[in-house]
């Protein structure tokens, strides 16, 4: 009794290529799926005879791409507006930072120094420390590798990639 096998591969099931077309086939169909996962910066595993290679490819990123990031401003008792209210009050500065209120601008530059994104102080609300500020900046580019940023006209402040990306820029006025 003889047996006969007939191996198919699974390109051998795909209808005819358009007309003139090459169908790419095999390895070649491999590497254009790994590639076109590289450049959307995904990991593929490829595994070999004796181990495996991890391929990460590098995402790039949308040089229009935005987020949005934001911090606090602590503005101490003393120079804070009555010290008698309750926590959790509204407060603005005084004494000589009148300034610090509601919608004072914070403007943020990038390692160039150019203006990129721009917001507003939030409501000042009593603390035990005296009078905390909270603010939002939309549009922050993704391209900056670090920042700079400035409340009023208060002096700039640095601040790293990540500490924009987590939200997190501070800053504080007065005494404490």
């Amino acid at each position: 009794m003889s047996t006969t096998v007939t191996q198919t591969r699974p390109s051998d099931n795909l209808p005819p290529s358009p007309a003139g077309g090459r169908r790419i086939r095999g390895t070649g169909r491999a590497l254009l799926t790994a590639a076109a996962l590289i450049a959307a910066g995904t990991a593929i595993t490829v595994p070999l005879i004796g181990g495996t290679i991890v391929i990460a490819g590098t995402p790039t990123v949308n040089a229009t791409a935005t987020y949005t990031t934001g911090g606090s401003l602590t503005l101490y008792a003393a120079s804070a507006q009555d010290r008698t209210l309750r926590v959790g009050s509204a407060c603005e500065g005084q004494n000589g930072f009148e300034d610090i209120t509601q919608g004072a601008p914070v403007t943020l530059f990038d390692q160039g120094g150019t203006i990129v994104a721009a917001g507003a102080l939030g409501q000042g609300s009593v603390t035990a420390e005296g009078c905390a500020f909270i603010f939002t900046i939309p549009g922050v580019p993704y391209t900056a590798n670090f920042f700079v940023y400035e409340i009023t006209h208060r002096g700039k402040l640095t601040a790293s990639k990540q500490d924009a990306l987590d939200g997190n820029l501070a800053a504080s006025l007065g005494t404490p």
